[in-house]
């Protein structure tokens, strides 16, 4: 089932204004829902969180594109991509969580922050992405940033932090299939099959947290990850809803962030968290960031203009490799016709994809085949 044409992305077709508008909504958000979890972590359970706050997500979703995208049908292009994408996702959340009560949120933050390193290490293998010395430069100063924010105590480092680490792994792998076979869904269809993923896994965890043999007393230790489900009042509904409004317009916007725009330059982006959850938490916790929080944030504006000026080099590096093909095609005899990024063409049962630049011989032979199927 085809998507409509704007919905068809070839990785030519970088949009690095919007990725990076997006990518800083995303971040925005998810730093204020990180801000209200912890607010009410007292008192509502991980489990039946994760399940009702998508619940709630998933009408508001099916309503949007029945009314203001109907063309786009409910089922993904690649369900089985799509739907590893969502779990990836959705463990990547759990794993995080489970980890908050036993490692320092500091050192929670700053090792879940090596997302961007394993992006940018990853892109060349599954993306062919080149990253080049100033994007590799700009992720190591991001992460150097996040560290002097987070500010973490060598003696926490124990094997609950590595956790985050495997949350990590799991957002950069989602988000590089989300660049690398995720282009033709609507980034609406993504944040739906993610929130399904969100309600089962909450549901199972939740059974298998009622079942994990504990006392009443080991229970009440930590009421976020071992808490049963419970009745919600009023308050606690509007809490849900709030969460489910900053998971929908973060996981859109991450989803088409990346989309849109190179994942090491989306990625880098990313660590704008990090300031958006300490102004959020000067708005709602009262906690003055210090001396080093401000070095870092620093240190994280200045990785993402290194990220910016590496993806102008990488473009230009682009531009004169297909000049020099276009010189090879012609020294050769070939007249050599500058495509579109992509074009497919589809007639009877022949469909035609063709990417880059090619030769006249070759277009020649394509319409030949089309017009014997027409």
């Amino acid at each position: 089932m085809d998507r409509p044409a704007h919905w068809t992305r070839s990785r030519e077709e970088d949009h690095v204004f919007l990725a990076v508008a997006a990518i800083l909504c995303a971040t925005f958000t998810w730093a204020l829902g990180d801000t209200v979890i912890k607010m009410v972590s007292n008192g509502l359970p991980l489990w039946q969180m994760f399940a009702l706050r998508s619940l709630l997500s998933v009408p508001i979703l099916i309503a949007f594109l029945r009314l203001g995208a109907r063309s786009v049908p409910l089922f993904p292009v690649a369900p089985g991509l799509t739907a590893l994408r969502s779990l990836m996702l959705a463990a990547m959340w759990l794993i995080y969580y489970i980890a908050l009560p036993n490692v320092p949120i500091s050192v929670a933050a700053a090792m879940y922050y090596t997302s961007a390193l394993f992006i940018t290490i990853l892109s060349p293998f599954l993306t062919g992405e080149r990253v080049g010395i100033l994007g590799f430069l700009a992720v190591f100063v991001g992460f150097t940033g996040v560290f002097w924010v987070a500010q973490p105590e060598t003696g926490a480092f124990d094997a609950w932090a590595i956790l985050p680490l495997i949350s990590a792994i799991l957002y950069a792998l989602a988000m590089l299939l989300t660049r690398t076979k995720c282009r033709a869904e609507h980034p609406f269809i993504l944040v739906l099959t993610m929130n399904f993923a969100f309600i089962v896994s909450g549901v199972i965890a939740m059974f298998v947290v009622a079942a994990w043999p504990l006392s009443e007393e080991e229970r009440q230790i930590n009421q976020f990850l071992w808490g049963s489900w419970k009745i919600l009042g009023i308050s606690e509904w509007l809490v849900l809803a709030l969460l489910s409004v900053t998971l929908t317009i973060a996981a859109l916007c991450s989803s088409t962030a990346y989309q849109l725009g190179a994942p090491s330059l989306v990625s880098t982006f990313d660590f704008s968290y990090v300031i958006f959850a300490g102004m959020w938490g000067i708005i709602f916790l009262s906690e003055i960031p210090t001396t080093n929080a401000i070095t870092g944030t620093v240190l994280i504006i200045a990785a993402g203009i290194l990220t910016v000026s590496n993806k102008n080099e990488t473009a230009s590096t682009n531009d004169d490799e297909e000049q020099h093909k276009q010189e090879a095609g012609a020294s050769s005899g070939s007249k050599v016709i500058k495509a579109q990024p992509t074009i497919e063409v589809t007639i009877g049962q022949a469909r035609i994809v063709i990417r880059g630049a090619v030769d006249q011989d070759t277009l020649t032979a394509v319409l030949k085949v089309l017009k014997k199927q027409a």
